[in-house]
């Protein structure tokens, strides 16, 4: 029985342990696509309407808005991608 409970132990430290790995990673995808934006950007698009920049990046990554560099760049965005990047957008003064 102490095996078994030491098995179940282990293996749920192995599973939180990846989740925190994953929500990382996620985090460093994140802040990877804020830098990019900062580089042109700057502090310009902080404080933007949160459903404004998601209709644009949408826009950028369709082609429907013309710009070759945001086409670019919002092509490989996910929707998760756009809405996380409008969160922190629209709430950065």
């Amino acid at each position: 029985m102490k095996k078994i409970n030491l098995i179940f132990f282990l293996l749920s430290i192995v599973f939180n342990a990846s989740a925190g790995d994953q929500e990382t990673s996620q985090l460093n995808q994140i802040n990877k696509k804020v830098n990019l934006c900062k580089s042109c950007h700057g502090p310009n698009i902080g404080n933007r309407d949160y459903n404004y920049i998601i209709k644009s990046l949408e826009s950028f990554r369709k082609g429907s808005r013309d710009n070759p560099a945001m086409n670019a760049i919002a092509k490989p965005l996910t929707d998760d991608e756009i809405k996380n990047l409008a969160k922190f957008y629209s709430q950065k003064n």
